[in-house]
């Protein structure tokens, strides 16, 4: 219904050249980001409920264009070089403005053929401690299998210690009682 979301509309632009390379006009679009909305429900809002990551896309200016709607319109506040001239991509640990830690994707494209400024990025972030989870919960396993095994190992270097020593230790004891004059008896 009209009336109760701001209108989103994106503008674009450019020059329509001769053979020659000569500027003959301009062709201009004004689109509304009514495909915004099917984008996020069939894509982006598909991806957020199975793997409790958000994705969006941001204008040059950071601003979420589409994504979840409680960040639509708002600038999201990234310390790398997504900004930068040149195509940028990485990841990074932010803090939004209530304090929760994000993990954060990002890349940045030159915008499509035809429109060279609709430089928008490509992000996606999850709370790190979802994101880490599936990290911490193999370190514990590694870390678990690695007590196993130095156990097990343990056990066995005692048990082999044990094989060769007894041997060793009963004759060390029947060359005392020779020593000492004792008569043994061998079986």
């Amino acid at each position: 219904p009209y009336g109760t979301e701001p209108m989103r509309f994106i503008d674009v632009a450019f020059p329509y050249k001769s053979k020659e390379g000569e500027v003959l006009g301009v062709i201009g679009a004004h689109m509304s980001l009514e495909w915004a909305q099917e984008i996020q429900r069939s894509v982006l809002a598909s991806l957020e409920r199975r793997t409790l990551v958000e994705a969006m896309i941001l204008s040059e200016d950071l601003t979420v264009i589409i994504g979840p709607k409680y960040l639509v319109g708002k600038k999201m506040a990234l310390r790398s070089d997504i900004t930068g001239d040149s195509n940028s991509s990485g990841y990074e640990i932010t803090t939004d403005e209530n304090g929760k830690d994000y993990l954060i994707g990002f890349s940045r494209s030159h915008g499509y053929a035809f429109s060279p400024n609709l430089g928008w990025s490509v992000l996606v972030r999850q709370d790190v401690t979802h994101a880490y989870a599936v990290a911490k919960a193999m370190q514990l396993k590694i870390l678990l299998a690695g007590l196993a095994v130095a156990a097990l190992f343990a056990f066995l270097g005692y048990w082999i210690a044990k094989g060769v020593s007894t041997p060793l230790c009963r004759i060390a004891e029947s060359a005392r009682k020779i020593e000492s004059g004792e008569t043994i008896h061998l079986n």
